[in-house]
């Protein structure tokens, strides 16, 4: 660490943002990170996880892959909005 610092240092930065692949609960790691100086951002710039999404596939292909309860709030939440516009989708309001 103290080498990346170092790095850092030589470089013109004024601090050293990085995002390691730890969880929350594993405070070993946590400390080891303290002790080295890195503190816990107060606002997240990046999210934790990045899913892929294959966009080559059509969208009832996509939509095949979703999780059943996940469908049925996707499909029943396009409904309410539609409902709510006064739009006819696919012959429903």
């Amino acid at each position: 660490m103290s080498a990346i610092g170092d790095e850092a240092t030589k470089q013109g930065a004024v601090f050293l943002r990085i995002d390691p692949e730890i969880l929350e609960s594993d405070s070993k790691a946590l400390e080891v990170l303290k002790d080295e100086g890195f503190k816990k951002s107060k606002k997240e710039i990046q999210p934790r996880a990045t899913f892929i999404l294959d966009l080559t596939k059509s969208l009832e292909e996509i939509k095949a892959n979703f999780e059943n309860k996940f469908r049925y709030k996707h499909s029943r939440r396009r409904k309410e909005q539609c409902y709510r516009s006064g739009r006819k989708v696919g012959g429903r309001y």
